[in-house]
């Protein structure tokens, strides 16, 4: 997911990750089996697996990532070819090549 990054948010992401596998495992076995895991039956598992994985996904916008990402995602989305190597003028100025 973030490589081998240590920062604060990327174990918290990794636990979100892990509370929605546990959160699936679980709705799928209260379907299936017409139970209660917990207290909790299918439809509030359903919510908690949303919910996590909607939060383990939004960790994913940091400075960090994007650091990793070698600048490719710039201003929405959008690359510069004088990053990529294919010449041309920058369309963004924040950053200077070395």
């Amino acid at each position: 997911m973030h490589g081998s990054c240590k920062c604060f948010h990327h174990v918290c992401a990794k636990v979100l990750v892990a509370l929605a596998w546990i959160s699936a495992i679980a709705f799928l076995w209260t379907s299936w089996r017409l139970t209660l895991v917990w207290n909790l039956d299918s439809t509030e598992w359903f919510y908690h697996v949303v919910v996590f994985i909607l939060l383990a996904f939004s960790t994913k916008f940091c400075g960090c990532c994007m650091k990793m990402m070698g600048g490719k995602m710039m201003h929405g989305g959008m690359s510069c070819p004088a990053c990529e190597g294919k010449g041309g003028e920058h369309t963004h100025g924040d950053h200077q090549h070395m």
